[in-house]
């Protein structure tokens, strides 16, 4: 079952682009998530992470657009500064 696996894995990576880079970026990240997973690292937010990152970088930069270039819509309304500051709270709770 493995190899069927890989070898459509890797085939379905190379059709989409015909760039073997891809196989390449694959392959590491493979390697990446193995000494992660034996490092005992969970995974699933690393995936979160990695699939609503580009999400979250768009709609950042359309909403400072908006506001033309300035970051004070973070602070300016009630809900968005609530927000903020237990977002600050948890990052800082997870340094100590």
């Amino acid at each position: 079952m493995l190899p069927l696996v890989l070898f459509f894995s890797v085939t379905g990576v190379y059709l989409i682009s015909f760039n073997s880079f891809d196989i390449y970026f694959m392959a590491v990240a493979a390697l990446l998530s193995l000494v992660l997973r034996t490092l005992n690292y969970p995974m699933s937010p690393l995936i979160l992470g990695f699939i609503l990152g580009g999400m979250i970088e768009k709609n950042l930069r359309r909403a400072m657009l908006i506001n033309d270039g300035s970051i004070s819509f973070l602070w300016e309304r009630p809900i968005s500064l609530s927000l903020f500051i237990i977002m600050i709270l948890i990052i800082v709770l997870q340094i100590f």
